[in-house]
């Protein structure tokens, strides 16, 4: 697991299930809901957007997640994974070997 994409729809567990995940693999987690929003929740234009994922899922290694508008073909077509949070509040039942 290199690159991997967490989709769902609002509220579902997306950034808790990268934040679980990117503890259990080491992987670096990019949040894009902070990258997406500016202040006074102030979208970032479409084709700035696009820019700024291609920049995102230039590197070998991430997890992000977040499901922003359509123009994810950067991060999708890099990503090696692919994973979507379903339920609300749920962390896709992951837990670490610890637990």
């Amino acid at each position: 697991m290199r690159r991997v994409v967490i989709l769902g729809r609002g509220a579902a567990g997306k950034s808790v299930l990268a934040a679980r995940l990117g503890q259990l693999t080491g992987l670096p987690v990019v949040a894009l809901d902070e990258r997406f929003w500016r202040p006074g929740l102030v979208a970032t234009p479409p084709g700035e957007w696009a820019a700024i994922q291609r920049e995102l899922a230039r590197p070998d290694k991430w997890i992000m997640d977040g499901d922003l508008g359509p123009r994810s073909q950067a991060r999708r077509g890099r990503a090696v994974s692919a994973l979507s949070a379903e339920r609300v509040g749920s962390a896709g039942g992951l837990v670490s070997p610890k637990d």
